[in-house]
């Protein structure tokens, strides 16, 4: 998928969508927009502020889709210099039209992510800002807060595991691929899992990252099934995963 550009003064808007989300426009970044107009379904607050909303579809609210709009933001010490500017080296190497593109990669292999619409690019300086645009996966659930209300069938962990080797197989490696980044959709009591946050994430060739990033995931399924006790995750749990990864 090509990723169409657009620029207007110091701002550049990339489109990565062409359905019916193809007339985004600059005010679609815009969060004080967003609420004025009352589009505004949900805002989760965290390093920052992620806005879940709906954007007219011919001027039409009802049959509009969904989007999540994020903003970029640094983390770690360099966040106390510079909370949300980078370095600008050209406008392939901005953080939103690398996940952007890696979104679309994804897809095109089969693997299940959310679908990419738009980024915003706004330089200043040397520097510039960053915001992304994916659409909203509905009827999903974080695997952290499925797995505070129940257990998980040993065919939804072979799922879990054969998603994380699709995009294996594709050859990218999540940089943070923890429980908070799969999600579960669950419709007509079947079970579909996405992986979401690509943010700074490769394509690389093969090789022992991808031990590596299962380890990760491990670790951070059994963090969290010591902070919350009513986590339902288990070594047979792994394994049921590991057999899907394998499969």
């Amino acid at each position: 998928m090509s990723i169409q550009i657009t620029k207007n003064g110091n701002q550049t808007l990339l489109m990565a969508s062409k359905g019916e989300t193809r007339h985004v426009t600059f005010s679609a970044f815009q969060p004080a927009y967003l609420e004025q107009n009352n589009l505004i379904i949900k805002k989760m607050s965290g390093r920052g502020a992620v806005y879940f909303y709906n954007w007219p579809s011919q001027n039409a609210v009802n049959t509009a889709p969904k989007l999540a709009l994020r903003h970029y933001r640094r983390g770690g010490l360099v966040a106390k210099v510079s909370e949300d500017l980078f370095i600008y080296h050209g406008i392939q190497q901005t953080r939103c039209y690398q996940e952007l593109a890696i979104l679309a990669y994804l897809q095109e292999q089969g693997v299940s992510v959310p679908t990419p619409i738009a980024g915003l690019i706004t330089q200043v300086g040397l520097f510039y800002k960053a915001d992304i645009i994916t659409q909203v996966i509905i009827n999903a659930q974080e695997l952290h807060e499925t797995l505070q209300v129940k257990t998980l069938t040993p065919e939804t962990w072979q799922q879990i595991g054969l998603e994380i080797q699709r995009m294996h197989k594709a050859g990218v490696c999540h940089d943070d691929i923890n429980v908070k980044n799969i999600l579960l959709q669950e419709e007509d009591a079947a079970i579909k899992v996405y992986i979401i946050d690509f943010d700074k994430c490769k394509i690389k060739p093969d090789g022992t990252w991808k031990e590596a990033n299962l380890a990760r995931f491990k670790r951070s399924l059994v963090k969290q099934s010591h902070l919350y006790k009513e986590q339902t995750f288990s070594e047979k749990s792994w394994q049921h995963l590991l057999a899907g990864y394998h499969a």
